[in-house]
């Protein structure tokens, strides 16, 4: 069986935020949200119910703030590479995407 990649996940990921809206308002209707349910914290949502608007949310939550931390983490590395570091880098990486 082959891995998952990134484009793969990113695809599925996707798909779940392209329904979000239809899940939300299933999720207002089951919980009889006053308002809308953009407007709750998302650890304030309802996640014992395993509800597909909930899990999206987290996971979107999750995405999101962690994209900003390996950014930064990515930047601050390459900063402490030397060119003659990018080769042996390269290499390994490759390494590990063939994996």
């Amino acid at each position: 069986m082959s891995k998952i990649t990134f484009e793969q996940a990113k695809k599925s990921y996707s798909r779940l935020t392209d329904y979000l809206y239809d899940e939300q308002k299933d999720y207002e209707c089951t919980y009889n949200v006053n308002g809308s349910a953009e407007d709750i914290p998302t650890e304030e949502l309802n996640h014992e119910d395993g509800h597909i608007y909930t899990d999206t949310r987290v996971l979107d939550d999750y995405f999101n703030s962690n994209q900003d931390y390996h950014e930064k983490v990515k930047e601050i590395l390459w900063e402490y590479i030397s060119k003659n570091d990018e080769e042996e880098i390269m290499k390994r990486i490759e390494e590990v995407n063939n994996d």
